[in-house]
């Protein structure tokens, strides 16, 4: 097992990421917050020896193979740096940071000190999206030539009160889904939908770099009791289909529909949400990089690269 430091010890770190550290091969042996009481809490209900409220302190007194961040967007930057110049590896939770300029100046220190930097944007690794990725690369796929992504979660204006701060919180996993599958989009082109109220509704478009088109139905007006996402790619011929996280459908040119979905009915990790959701695999692929020193696709020049991409559809949508 690889040894970790916590960085962050909020709602989102201990819900979703610290319960997932021993099935993906992850000694969490510390934790820091700002808050005493915070970080004792959390350490106390995971049975994690240490807590700092100290992070250079942290860093020098334990032996950490990396550390796993999971902080607000404007606090990554020099949490990440320092662990990065003590020569330690880091994952930290999507973005990563808060733009592009600072993903990449953190994607330039890992670079020198040779460590691995990695940035958890979850929907590569899920179990559907990653059967995707495969087909949509396979030669008989032929080249994209369009793509659709919805994303329509329920309301969340309470949570966002502009339209930026949603867009790089949320529909964020879908616009570096899009450069995952598509590659460096550009022409922006989007419309902000005037009846959604305090809510939000986008409609996107954008050019691949083979030619294909890509479009995305971004939004706040659905709900959180039904249908929220789905990504279609079309080739020549085949395409395929993701539908709300969990099913992939594969339609080759000449055969039947495949269909693809986990057996929930074995209870085992690959078949959990954790998996389908894509947390589970992406901590074992930094675990993996860390031991055999293997590059990670989804790392801070590429999440760069997709802080880049919502701030061009930003500056495209008209009000």
């Amino acid at each position: 097992m690889i040894r970790v430091g916590a960085v962050g010890c909020g709602g989102p770190a201990t819900s979703t990421i610290w319960p997932l550290f021993g099935p993906a091969g992850i000694n969490c042996v510390a934790a820091w917050s700002r808050s005493r009481e915070r970080v004792e809490a959390a350490t106390a209900r995971f049975g994690i020896p240490r807590a700092y409220t100290d992070l250079e302190k942290m860093l020098d007194e334990c032996e950490l193979d990396g550390v796993v961040v999971v902080v607000p967007p404007g606090a990554f930057s020099p949490l990440v740096r320092l662990a990065i110049s003590r020569g330690i590896h880091v994952f930290a939770e999507k973005p990563g940071a808060a733009s592009a300029s600072e993903a990449t100046a953190i994607a330039h220190a890992a670079e020198e000190k040779g460590v691995v930097a990695m940035v958890g944007y979850m929907k590569r690794f899920g179990t559907a999206y990653a059967r995707a990725k495969q087909i949509t690369e396979a030669a008989d796929f032929g080249p994209l030539t369009i793509a659709s992504f919805k994303w329509t979660m329920g309301p969340m204006s309470d949570e966002h009160s502009s339209l930026e701060s949603w867009l790089f919180e949320n529909p964020i996993h879908h616009v570096d889904l899009a450069r995952f599958f598509c590659g460096e989009l550009d022409s922006w082109n989007g419309q902000l939908a005037r009846s959604a109220g305090d809510e939000f509704a986008v409609a996107v478009n954008a050019r691949a770099p083979g030619g294909g088109v890509v479009s995305m139905q971004l939004s706040t007006t659905g709900s959180w009791e039904q249908h929220n996402e789905r990504v279609e790619l079309q080739g020549v011929g085949a395409s395929v289909m993701v539908d709300n996280v969990d099913t992939c459908v594969s339609r080759p040119a000449t055969q039947p529909e495949l269909v693809w979905r986990p057996n929930y009915t074995i209870p085992e990790p690959r078949t959990s949400s954790a998996s389908t959701e894509g947390f589970l695999p992406e901590l074992m692929a930094f675990a993996d990089a860390i031991a055999t020193g293997k590059a990670v696709g989804c790392d801070f020049r590429s999440a760069a690269g997709t802080l880049e991409a919502v701030s061009q559809l930003a500056k495209s949508i008209a009000r």
